[in-house]
């Protein structure tokens, strides 16, 4: 008899929830969506991350928590998120207690526990039905086609991080911009970068070396395949659509939006 699984927030997936636009004005934009797959997805509108959700045998759920399978894919406020991830006990040690539930019912809730008490954060169930009505066709975007890529390069995210940080810093608030020049792989990245007061500045970072090859594309269209429960006939013919809908007469705006 096969063991029933659902999918949980490990707590590694709180930083999702600052993505969100909090002011963003349309309300299916201020909240993420799970996929029956076991994934979830947020975006600002210019950039989107789908990230696979830990799978745990309901068995080992705590009798005070009731969680069922997910049957269908669930919209949540991101303000009911951030509270569900503020409500873990940093204190526990059981891996299965760092984790945050859905509870899909006659409302959807988000739950945690310490196997001492229970908290829950409520959506409401047809707010949640509309903002996922409204929520746009992701996989067009996700679609990759590989016989348009180049090549690829590999950072490390901690390197990364550092150096979007500084030049974040140095530049005016909330309007620095920086102009990666790549020539060719696991080639120095060199780039331009705007500073306080109209300058300008450049730098060099290196990628990660990897002496085999890694199919980047074949993993990462994988992933995209478990994230829809599809088959790559599907993808394909997802592709092909993708291609026609965004062959459009290019159009000039200050800040293009992803989806």
């Amino acid at each position: 008899m096969d063991t029933k699984k659902v999918f949980a927030f490990g707590k590694e997936l709180k930083p999702l929830s600052e993505i969100v636009n909090k002011d963003e004005s349309k309300e299916h934009f201020r909240g993420v969506v799970v996929r029956k797959t076991g994934y979830v997805e947020t975006t600002d509108t210019k950039m989107l991350l789908r990230v696979p959700m830990d799978e745990i045998d309901a068995g080992d759920l705590p009798e005070s928590l009731h969680v069922d399978e997910l049957t269908e894919d669930i919209w949540l406020g991101v303000e009911n998120l951030k509270k569900a991830f503020r409500s873990l006990n940093p204190k526990v040690v059981l891996d299965i207690l760092k984790h945050v539930f859905i509870s899909n019912g006659k409302d959807v809730s988000l739950v945690t526990t310490d196997l001492v008490s229970v908290s829950e954060a409520k959506e409401n169930i047809e707010t949640a039905k509309r903002n996922l009505v409204a929520y746009p066709e992701t996989d067009k975007v996700l679609i990759l086609e590989p016989e348009k890529i180049i090549f690829s390069i590999v950072f490390s995210t901690s390197l990364l991080k550092k150096l979007i940080s500084s030049l974040d810093d140095m530049a005016e608030k909330g309007k620095g911009e920086v102009t990666m020049l790549f020539t060719g792989k696991n080639s120095a990245v060199h780039f331009l970068y705007d500073v306080a007061r109209d300058k300008k500045g450049i730098g060099v970072v290196m990628p990660v070396r990897h002496e085999e090859d890694t199919n980047a594309v074949e993993e990462y269209n994988k992933i995209l395949l478990a994230s829809k429960g599809s088959t790559p006939e599907k993808v394909s013919e997802q592709a092909e659509e993708n291609k026609q809908t965004f062959q459009t007469e290019e159009q000039k705006e200050p800040e293009p939006q992803l989806i």
